[in-house]
């Protein structure tokens, strides 16, 4: 049961750095961080709190950077952060809410990113975003995306489409609202 706080200087968590951490409740990640490695929190069950800090450089999630923390419910993503990698929150069960900074520069969603996030209610998605992988897959409950462009920006998305209906079910089940 414990909180950690990276030092700063530190520009790359490594691969595998906290995996199955089992008394990891809070990390703090300083402003010189630019990447989280792959796999480098999962497993760290009792992870409730991630705090990137004000002035954050995060740039890039690697695959499964938090997959299976289910202890996380709510989290805010730097606005620095372009992309979110595949199976980043993957099983994160009890995810609810995934907010962004004001004047995000995500890029992308690869697939899986949120696959499992069995309980998610809400999601912005920055105006930023370009693509959005098949990232939403076993996500089957109704949940709102809060759309930071126009209908038309929205549009303007590439959305990798599944060759199953499990893909795709976000898409006809998630509220969209328009923020502009």
């Amino acid at each position: 049961q414990g909180d950690y706080t990276i030092p700063n200087g530190i520009k790359q968590i490594a691969g595998y750095a906290f995996w199955e951490c089992s008394s990891l409740n809070s990390v703090t990640i300083p402003e010189s961080v630019v990447k989280i490695g792959n796999n480098a929190f999962e497993s760290s069950v009792v992870l409730i709190n991630l705090d990137f800090g004000s002035n954050s450089s995060l740039e890039e999630l690697g695959e499964r950077a938090f997959y299976l923390c289910e202890g996380l419910v709510e989290i805010t993503l730097p606005k620095t952060l372009k992309l979110i990698g595949y199976e980043s929150f993957g099983l994160c069960r009890n995810l609810t809410t995934i907010k962004f900074e004001e004047e995000s520069s995500l890029v992308e969603i690869s697939d899986l990113s949120f696959y499992g996030c069995s309980k998610l209610k809400e999601i912005d998605i920055p105006l930023s975003t370009k693509k959005i992988g098949k990232a939403f897959y076993y996500v089957t409950t109704s949940f709102t995306i809060y759309y930071q462009g126009s209908q038309s920006d929205w549009n303007n998305i590439i959305i990798v489409r599944g060759n199953s209906s499990q893909y795709d079910y976000w898409l006809t089940n998630a509220k969209i609202i328009y923020k502009k």
